[in-house]
């Protein structure tokens, strides 16, 4: 009996590809908590790297709002300026006695 195509390429996608321990790729015994030096070393290297990027990305916003922050301390102080310019104009408006 043959196979039509269809239910060939269901049959060669439906297979799982089995590893034993050891194999390229396979699983370890005890899990990856207990992985050898080899494992505990690549994790420490990816814990460094997240925290290395988090401490980047939490300094960029820092800088960020530092900036933020000088640029409203501008903007209030021109905004007084202006304020004062206007009273000033008010004052000189005045009909005098």
């Amino acid at each position: 009996a043959a196979l039509s195509g269809g239910s060939m390429r269901r049959t060669i996608y439906g297979a799982a590809r089995m590893m034993g321990e050891g194999d390229t790729g396979g699983l370890r015994r005890g899990g990856s908590a207990e992985g050898d030096s080899f494992t505990r070393r690549e994790q420490a290297s990816e814990v460094f790297y997240v925290r290395q990027h988090e401490a980047e990305k939490l300094a960029t916003l820092r800088k960020g709002i530092a900036d933020h922050e000088s640029r409203l301390v501008t903007m209030k102080d021109h905004a007084e300026a202006i304020r004062l310019e206007v009273d000033k104009a008010a004052e000189e408006m005045k009909p005098g006695p």
